[in-house]
């Protein structure tokens, strides 16, 4: 009876709520946010700042305020950590993971930046400029597997021109270039139907390497770059529709439908600029993961 009447008068140090147990300084919810911190292994000080913040602000998303859900795992509004620097853990701060997918790896003023450019685009139509990313994948070598040439080129192919880019085709036998050899050979490699390699390859032949959505032009030789071109589904997890995209854009569209992506990119882009209180939106395509999934999906990233 004392025991129950303890656990009734002891309250969460975080949001003032009863503890789930006698034995904890915290209520369900934020207890079960400690032992997801302390299963990421984030460093004191990181652990310090996200309670601290909870403390000031209650369960919202660092970026936007929107109140985040802390039970259910498979909603798009689930409560996730988020590197603020991008693989620095010295900072950590807690979003939704609608937002941490959009967000990617791109610094929160990257992340402002393209989210503003893709509503101008959107609405005005006004051409995306790029900028250089801090924290993307980078490497030391840009990957320019077998480049040739252009002179070499004219030589195996003896004045043939890729149907694809009118370029000089690699080799008389090819009848693509290099750049477009590696990119129909990839289409292969996905294994898609043979209507959906048909469209793609008549996207490039009419509008060249770029964006189905934007129009950016694309980066085909270093794969490690925010524009290099790849493959996306129009509608989430339906093969029957697969389009040309750069890997910021993808990493940026999740699991949205395009009409959803563009929806959010409106949203956020006023909440930057006129604090406009964003509206939620129920997301038909967005993905489904167990428990499991998860918790490897947060280990990984």
């Amino acid at each position: 009876m004392s025991k129950v009447f303890k656990k009734r008068g002891k309250r969460c140090c975080i949001c003032g709520k009863p503890v789930f147990s006698i034995h904890s300084m915290y209520c369900h919810t934020h207890a079960r946010l400690a032992y997801r911190m302390k299963e990421r292994r984030f460093p004191p000080e990181a652990v310090e700042g996200v309670w601290n913040y909870l403390r000031a602000n209650g369960d919202r998303c660092f970026y936007t305020k929107l109140p985040l859900e802390m039970e259910d795992i498979r909603s798009p509004w689930f409560c996730v950590f988020d590197h603020l620097i991008p693989l620095d853990p010295r900072k950590i701060v807690l979003t939704c993971a609608l937002i941490n997918e959009m967000k990617s790896a791109l610094s929160v003023k990257e992340f402002w930046y393209y989210v503003q450019q893709l509503a101008d685009y959107i609405d005005n139509g006004k051409k995306i400029k790029k900028i250089k990313l801090a924290y993307w994948r980078q490497s030391v070598l840009s990957e320019k597997r077998g480049h040739v040439p252009a002179a070499f080129d004219v030589m195996r192919g003896r004045g043939k021109k890729c149907c694809l880019c009118g370029r000089p085709v690699f080799n008389v036998r090819s009848k693509y270039c290099l750049r477009c050899s590696h990119f129909v050979h990839r289409l292969e490699m996905q294994g898609f139907d043979k209507r959906v390699v048909e469209d793609i390859l008549d996207h490039v032949r009419t509008h060249g390497f770029t964006c189905f959505y934007t129009g950016m032009p694309l980066d085909m030789a270093n794969d490690r770059s925010p524009w290099y071109g790849v493959f996306d589904y129009l509608t989430p997890g339906d093969p029957s529709k697969v389009v040309l995209t750069s890997a910021l854009f993808n990493e940026m569209k999740s699991d949205l439908s395009i009409k959803e992506f563009w929806y959010y990119i409106r949203q956020l882009a006023n909440y930057k600029r006129n604090h406009t209180r964003i509206r939620k939106k129920k997301l038909v395509y967005w993905y489904r993961l167990t428990p499991q999934e998860l918790r490897v999906k947060s280990l990984r990233d």
